[in-house]
């Protein structure tokens, strides 16, 4: 399978990046995996910590995608990325809706900016779900943070918010259960374009 990249930007700066394992590219949706393991670079503030999305400084530092798998479908259409958790073994844990930017897909790059919202599933059958980081998603929306097209757009009625998710449920089963190896260090840096690289190192 093809190894690309994921990004997050925020300001033109990189904000997240990770190495991805592209499983489904079709004309509505794009789906991936992150793997567990799998190298990661967080924003971080001068102080070592988590980078909140209003911060003006940050700077990338290297971590591991730990405990579990992470399979997206996103819809180059939606302000949403549908997500399945899964263990090493592939056994589905619980789904979620990540809000976030629109998806932009180049060579060897998938972009995006998440909003710090997710509408998090963990019976679709019995209906179980819950918001998380709500507070932090409302504040950073009245400072501004996100670009008003995606705040005019976005979803929040819960009613739509599964209707939505049942459209993708059967692809999203089926990829959160392919058996993937996660990419190595050498294979991350071998796909990252040379301005891409060169403003991370930067």
């Amino acid at each position: 399978m093809e190894s690309m990249i994921l990004t997050h930007t925020l300001k033109g700066k990189i904000w997240f990046m990770c190495p991805i394992t592209l499983i489904s590219k079709t004309t509505n949706y794009i789906a991936f995996r992150i793997s567990v393991g799998s190298p990661v670079y967080r924003a971080v503030a001068s102080n070592g910590k988590n980078a909140s999305l209003d911060a003006t400084h940050w700077y990338l530092k290297k971590g591991d995608w730990k405990n579990n798998n992470l399979t997206y479908l996103v819809p180059y259409d939606e302000y949403v990325g549908y997500g399945v958790i899964t263990d090493r073994h592939n056994n589905i844990g619980y789904y979620y809706l990540n809000f976030q930017d629109l998806i932009q897909v180049s060579e060897n790059v998938v972009n995006t900016l998440d909003f710090e919202l997710d509408f998090v599933i963990t019976d679709y059958e019995k209906q179980k779900y819950f918001w998380k980081d709500a507070d932090q998603f409302h504040d950073l929306r009245s400072k501004h943070i996100f670009n008003s097209a995606a705040m005019e757009n976005i979803k929040l009625d819960e009613r739509e918010l599964l209707e939505s998710f049942e459209k993708y449920k059967a692809d999203l089963d089926t990829f959160g259960t392919i058996n993937i190896e996660s990419p190595s260090i050498e294979e991350f840096q071998k796909h990252i374009p040379f301005d891409l690289y060169k403003e991370f190192i930067e």
